[in-house]
């Protein structure tokens, strides 16, 4: 049980640090938008500039197992509170997708019995019609073979 404790927090770490490197260019390109946007507001741009770039060394820290200030810690369990409550909502809505997933399973379980139920009804209709063309297909014969049982109009 520990080892699964320490393999989840590795893997968390990881995730972690990607989500964070990717999310900083995102978000890089983002205040650089917004800079040239709103040309008064740099000041809260470049602190939220420096912020990232501190959380993400944080983060670079934290997987690497360097000891972190005070600061950093908060802002890495931050970030892992936030990541942990979305994994749950995450978890939250594969079971309900499961839930609904099974509902459809079972309707199209039910929707291919009743495809399957006409499939036999339309073989025996098709039985039924060969034999009825064979029937007539006799008839036809033997009226040809004795003319004089044919209509005389």
């Amino acid at each position: 049980m520990p080892n699964e404790g320490i393999k989840l927090i590795f893997s968390l770490q990881t995730n972690l640090s990607f989500l964070i490197r990717t999310t900083e260019g995102k978000l890089t390109v983002l205040i650089r938008n917004a800079k040239n946007k709103y040309k008064s507001s740099t000041t809260l741009i470049i602190m939220l500039e420096e912020w990232i770039k501190q959380l993400a060394d944080a983060l670079d820290k934290f997987v690497a197992g360097e000891q972190l200030t005070e600061d950093e810690r908060i802002m890495v369990a931050s970030l892992i509170y936030a990541t942990l409550k979305h994994l749950k909502d995450f978890d939250e809505c594969n079971e309900k997708l499961k839930e609904v997933e099974e509902k459809c399973n079972k309707n199209l379980d039910e929707l291919e019995k009743k495809l399957d139920e006409l499939q036999k009804e339309l073989d025996k209709k098709e039985v039924e019609v060969k034999e009825k063309l064979k029937t007539l297909d006799n008839l036809i014969k033997i009226m040809e073979v004795n003319p004089r049982l044919l209509p005389k109009n």
